[in-house]
């Protein structure tokens, strides 16, 4: 794929997994109130007084202006944001369905479930010194098929 997935921690994609649509959730939220925001202040440009005597293309003022340059870059921040979280959601979900074995079960107590070496030992039936050597070559096949 593309060289950014060379670079992905499989322990961060895996601790941030369950939170992804609480995530998502507060970003759509912070999305449509700028973008309700932009819209008024679109309105309200119609009103505004110019402060400075700089003529403008707009016919709006400096002040809304930069608000609204602001807004902006704030959405297009959100936007951004939400694109890495469906791609890690995708990855993830792709973990799921090709993972083998135990794997999958294994990274999540580990990383999403945060789960101890003694507790995955037991539950897995993996002897307890193992664990460790078990969850990194579990991740190393899981970086492979994300790459």
């Amino acid at each position: 794929m593309t060289s950014a997935n060379d670079k992905i921690d499989i322990k961060e994609l895996m601790e941030t997994y369950p939170y992804i649509p609480q995530k998502k959730q507060q970003l759509h939220k912070l999305l449509r109130y700028y973008n309700d925001l932009l819209s008024y202040l679109g309105q309200d440009a119609l009103q505004a007084q110019k402060l400075s005597d700089m003529p403008r293309e707009t016919g709006t003022s400096d002040p809304t202006s930069k608000y609204a340059l602001r807004y902006q870059e704030a959405i297009d921040e959100y936007e951004e944001e939400l694109e890495i979280l469906d791609r890690k959601r995708k990855w993830c979900d792709k973990l799921r369905r090709e993972l083998f074995g135990k794997d999958w079960e294994l990274l999540e107590l580990a990383y999403s479930k945060r789960r101890t070496t003694y507790t995955i030992s037991r539950k897995l039936n993996i002897n307890k010194h193992n664990v460790d050597a078990v969850i990194l070559a579990a991740e190393e096949r899981a970086r492979k098929l994300i790459n």
